[in-house]
């Protein structure tokens, strides 16, 4: 066992490098040596920036993480002096791989797609990297990067990834995948129960995104006074035709869209007509439990009113992708398209 505790830190350092075939992030070697009580975190980055210095290692910095990969002056230190790391480090070592290691690296974002293809092209082994195509176009500049596999929406616009140059070998017609429980059967009184919803009412869901959408306000001012009208309606015929018609009411997600979220309460006010939420985790069950489902055609957003099998119009498109998606809905028949609102 060496005595010297910066030596041992830097064979530690240089051990887990060999070990993997990709890159360790600054954050994860850290967690390692202090979760452990190895040693402080001033005294880890010492030891990796000597390592650095000394040609052991090589480091990736971004905007968001530093990245080590070990050299092959590191491989023959590492076979030389590695024999000093006590079995019982060793296989403390081990056990963090294998509690903390990845068999490949999924990118639904072309930026980290970008990311991968800088790294593969510096020579820096990867497990298998696979792009994720979340909406039902190739996104622009998709043919920059060079992913080991692609996977797309659908079969119908794999024309448009070959035609960007995508190999055809690497393509596979697998879908966006979405959480189990939109695929999950539910019925609507079920998931109406669930959520604290009436039996009898006709509910329009109006969905953002997580993030919220631009232009929605105008459109949520158009639907209340629409719904406003139906219901006024609705009460005459009540009264004179005693007729027991279904009541509308809108279900507003604004996602984590605050600003959005405290408009909206200035217009609704505490109108029983307007169920108004923020974020929910519960988006499954609320398309189940509404009758149609009105909402920004993102492509992940508009799959998973798909899988809910609820009917969509979609609205409030941003030109460029999301036109792309509401096309290719609109063309299989799974929604309808509204491309103004007056």
């Amino acid at each position: 066992m060496l005595t010297e505790p910066m030596t041992l830190y830097k064979l530690m350092n240089l051990y887990l490098l060999k070990q993997v075939n990709f890159p360790l992030t600054n954050a994860q070697l850290t967690s390692f040596f202090t979760e452990h009580d190895y040693t402080t975190y001033f005294t880890l980055q010492q030891a990796l920036n000597e390592l650095e210095d000394a040609g052991l290692i090589h480091k990736e910095a971004s905007h968001s993480s530093t990245r080590y990969d070990i050299t092959k002056e590191g491989e023959e230190t590492l076979n030389f002096f590695g024999k000093n790391i006590s079995p019982a480090i060793i296989s403390d070592m081990d056990e963090y791989l294998k509690e903390n290691k990845y068999d490949a690296i999924l990118m639904p974002h072309l930026f980290p797609a970008e990311m991968v293809t800088q790294m593969k092209a510096k020579g820096i082994n990867l497990p298998p990297t696979i792009f994720v195509a979340t909406d039902y176009v190739c996104t622009p500049f998709t043919e920059e990067t060079n992913c080991d596999a692609y996977v797309i929406p659908s079969r119908h616009v794999r024309y448009d990834f070959l035609r960007r140059g995508i190999p055809e070998e690497k393509i596979k017609s697998l879908g966006i995948p979405v959480r189990k429980e939109f695929a999950k059967k539910v019925s609507k009184g079920e998931a109406r129960k669930e959520l604290g919803l009436e039996e009898d009412t006709f509910y329009l869901l109006v969905s953002a995104g997580s993030m919220g959408a631009g232009g929605i306000v105008k459109t949520i001012k158009l639907l209340y006074r629409w719904c406003k009208k139906q219901n006024k309606q609705l009460e005459k015929k009540r009264k004179n035709e005693n007729e027991n018609q279904r009541q509308t009411k809108l279900i507003i997600i604004c996602g984590n869209n605050k600003v959005l979220y405290e408009t909206l309460q200035k217009i609704v006010g505490d109108d029983d007509c307007v169920i108004l939420t923020g974020f929910t985790n519960q988006m499954a069950l609320y398309l189940k439990a509404s009758d149609v489902c009105i909402t920004k055609p993102g492509g992940l957003s508009s799959t998973e009113a798909a899988v809910a099998n609820i009917p969509f119009i979609h609205a409030m498109a941003i030109p460029g992708c999301e036109t792309r998606n509401l096309e290719f809905f609109e063309s299989c028949g799974m929604s309808i398209g509204v491309k103004k609102t007056k």
